[in-house]
């Protein structure tokens, strides 16, 4: 928490160097979210946005072609488990950038009329100071989540790419992930570099993609939680007035402040309801992907290990035969390893 409350300070003094207007600051998000998903022609809160620009539809073949090898490299190493489940884990990820891409570009109108609703809230509160010190909260940690989310998500790449290349260097050759270009093997240097570079290619355009969407839904999401405080604030200040009434002189402003209550409130259930019909589908996909993913992890981690146990006390068995006492259970053993081994192919 001592760690959290820091970083929210230094954003703070930071957002208020830059600007301090909540328009302002929402436009700012907005026009980082265009040039890092615009990199892949996904710059969707342009209000000239057209989903057949060349880029975006260069992307969009190149993200089929990942598919689809993706798809051959999987069928080849049928029968070998832990290459059959690195390839079904990076086939995964086609999955999540068709559905990110559904979301994003055939429903970029309701994007822009969500956009369109939070440049007018952020205009209609921003006058009454704690109304402002709301959106300035929100901006923070808006802020905040964004670069710890997209320094994870660039680093992480950096740190798989490097560590493959140090262990091609040191050890052998090692791709960072799964897939292959087809016909071309990496257990030589023109083939691992044609590969590595392939699949580096594919992590540069999935990066931008991803850093733009999961900002864009962060946003929308910490709007929807700010709407809450909002009212929240809201309805403290109608039971301070309620409390105070006695002789009904507030009562004019009550019935005011109760009808602007309703209103925001049934304009926050608008807003909520279009957020979830827009990204319901996605959700479920990608949380679908990623629980496939890792109980492949763990289905290539326990056979690995069992395996690793299995060898480790037949050689414990074969330090300890000096004379030969034990080979019966050294044959034993021996045969059960390579049962387990052909169940781990198969």
């Amino acid at each position: 928490m001592y760690i959290l409350e820091r970083l929210r300070k230094a954003m703070r003094r930071r957002i208020n160097r830059r600007c301090r207007d909540p328009i302002e600051q929402h436009m700012i998000v907005v026009s980082f979210i265009n040039n890092i998903a615009g990199l892949i022609g996904m710059h969707v809160f342009s209000a000239d946005y057209s989903a057949t620009n060349p880029l975006f539809v260069v992307v969009l073949i190149d993200v089929f072609l990942f598919f689809c090898v993706n798809l051959y490299t999987l069928i080849i190493s049928f029968g070998d488990l832990v290459n059959f489940m690195f390839c079904f884990e990076t086939i995964l990820y086609a999955g999540i950038a068709f559905i990110k891409i559904d979301v994003f570009v055939r429903h970029y109108k309701t994007i822009h009329e969500l956009n369109h609703f939070l440049i007018e809230f952020n205009r209609r509160y921003r006058h009454d100071p704690e109304q402002r010190e709301l959106l300035m909260s929100n901006t923070v940690d808006l802020w905040l989540l964004i670069a710890v989310f997209n320094i994870c998500t660039f680093v992480a790449p950096i740190l798989i790419f490097s560590y493959s290349l140090v262990w091609t260097v040191t050890i052998d050759y090692v791709l960072p992930f799964g897939f292959l270009l087809p016909t071309i093997g990496f257990d030589y240097f023109r083939g691992f570099v044609m590969n590595y570079l392939f699949q580096l290619l594919e992590a540069c355009l999935l990066v931008p993609g991803l850093m733009g969407a999961m900002t864009s839904i962060m946003m929308f999401l910490m709007n929807a939680c700010l709407q809450i405080d909002m009212l929240q604030l809201e309805l403290k200040r109608l039971s301070k007035f309620c409390a105070a009434n006695i002789d009904g002189q507030h009562t004019v402003e009550i019935r005011k402040r109760i009808h602007e209550i309703i209103d925001h409130h049934i304009e926050h259930l608008v807003y909520i309801k279009k957020v979830c019909s827009l990204f319901e589908l996605h959700f479920f996909v990608v949380l679908g992907c990623i629980f496939c993913q890792l109980v492949s992890i763990v289905v290539v981690v326990v056979k690995i290990d069992m395996l690793q146990l299995e060898l480790k006390r037949l050689g414990n068995l074969c330090t300890e035969n000096s004379e030969g006492q034990q080979n019966v259970e050294i044959r034993k053993s021996i045969h059960e390893i390579i049962q387990h081994h052909i169940e781990h192919l198969v």
